[in-house]
């Protein structure tokens, strides 16, 4: 499922889980996967990149952002991301990374749920 979030950033969470979504300045992203600990308990491991530098092991899912990121601005044909800038002039790590915001859990229901105290429809 991809999505846009309010603050400009764009997130997909995958069938297995794992997540990945794009700081506001759309060229850091982060990688987000359950790992079990030495207690055997599910931790999320949470690792940083930018489009230029990220393990080939995410290679598809990095590509399946971009398609989400095009097709929600309104693109009928995927475009990938482009940057005004190289790898030797490449934008200092955002701070909104810190404390960035997922989806974590989606659930598809018949009925909308609505929030007390809320005009708004989930």
């Amino acid at each position: 499922m991809g999505y846009k979030l309010s603050n400009g950033a764009f997130g997909v969470l995958f069938n297995d889980s794992t997540k990945i979504v794009t700081s506001s300045n759309l060229f850091h992203f982060v990688y987000i996967e359950r790992v079990k600990d030495e207690t055997a308990n599910a931790v999320e491991h949470i690792s940083e990149h930018t489009f230029f530098d990220y393990p080939a092991s995410i290679n598809k899912k990095v590509v399946l952002l971009q398609h989400f990121k095009s097709y929600l601005e309104g693109n009928s044909k995927f475009r990938p991301m482009t940057f005004e800038f190289t790898k030797d002039n490449q934008p200092q790590r955002p701070t909104d990374l810190d404390n960035i915001s997922y989806i974590k859990k989606w659930k598809r229901a018949r009925k909308a749920i609505l929030l007390r105290n809320s005009n708004k429809v989930i």
